[in-house]
């Protein structure tokens, strides 16, 4: 009389586990690489994001917003001022100010050496047309290359490009 109990033989339990470090030794490498596309297609994003809420703003008929005198450029207080002012007049989401990469990489760092937006924007005059003269314009671009050789930036025709494409 053979009596029959269901289960894993130690083999087989073997083999399963040889097969799931093959799969995850081939995985791993490749998550990091899926991340930082992923993170590049959101940072685009987010660029086409702030041309699109900067433009209709333009197409109202105001010009490009004018930075006050006393606010100091490449400051953390010029980086408040451009999230306020675009929050307030245009509707446009702080999260859009950031880039996922930047901001990962940022989180190291202590909270008053982190930067409150992950772009830079163009500090147009207050000539209406001045934006929009050159399609090629760049109207902003990442502080950091993180997505390649060369920022990203996106421009007055709203291309989303590296910075240092023609």
């Amino acid at each position: 009389m053979k009596c029959s109990r269901g289960g894993f033989t130690l083999v087989e339990v073997l083999v399963t586990l040889v097969i799931l470090i093959l799969l995850l030794t081939l995985i791993v490498p490749n998550f990091a690489m899926l991340r930082a596309k992923a993170e590049g297609v959101v940072c685009a994003s987010h660029l086409r994001g702030l041309w699109t809420g900067f433009s209709a703003y333009m197409n109202d008929g105001n010009c490009w917003p004018q930075k006050p005198g006393e606010v100091v450029i490449g400051s953390r207080s010029e980086q408040q001022w451009w999230l306020t002012n675009s929050v307030e007049t245009m509707g446009i989401s702080a999260r859009e100010w950031t880039c996922p990469t930047i901001a990962r990489n940022q989180r190291r760092l202590p909270e008053d050496q982190r930067a409150l937006s992950s772009y830079w924007a163009n500090l147009f005059g207050n000539d209406k047309n001045q934006p929009r003269k050159f399609p090629r314009n760049v109207w902003f671009a990442e502080m950091d290359a993180v997505h390649g050789p060369s920022p990203l930036s996106v421009r007055a025709d709203g291309s989303v490009c590296p910075l240092s494409s023609p």
